[in-house]
């Protein structure tokens, strides 16, 4: 009970603090937005490419070496890749995220959030990569 209240109390004061922190130096808070603005070009970039791009990307790799085994190897990596990004991608940001924005003050509802977000994001990583792996096994 007291750490709840301890927790509840610290919250707006380390808002408060980061509040004075800023008026008193912007530069942290706007390295962190910058860093923060470019992870999500990347990631946005990155999704609307991938959506086409690792397919032509298989395609082009299975026609220019139908007869290796690396390449045909390789295709298989892009294919399994292609169905398991999605959650690999929403975990990248979330943890750039979670890194960029961090406040000492009050490190266990972060803790708590990211371990939550976390294991979500791993958990659907696992059922999608089940799911490659049984319609890989099934297709001919």
């Amino acid at each position: 009970m007291r750490h709840a209240r301890y927790q509840r109390l610290a919250v707006p004061e380390g808002m408060s603090r980061e509040a004075r922190d800023f008026r008193i130096s912007p530069l942290p808070l706007i390295r962190s937005l910058e860093i923060l603005i470019v992870g999500l070009i990347v990631f946005r970039g990155w999704r609307k490419w991938a959506k086409s791009g690792l397919e032509g990307l298989r395609e082009l790799i299975a026609s220019t070496w139908p007869e290796e085994a690396w390449a045909r190897g390789l295709a298989r990596f892009l294919w399994y890749f292609d169905r398991v990004r999605r959650p690999l991608e929403w975990l990248g940001i979330v943890t750039l995220f979670f890194a960029v924005f961090d406040f000492p003050e009050v490190p266990e509802p972060k803790g708590v959030l990211t371990i939550a977000v976390t294991w979500i994001l791993l958990a659907w990583f696992a059922v999608v990569q089940v799911d490659a792996l049984a319609t890989r096994a099934s297709s001919p």
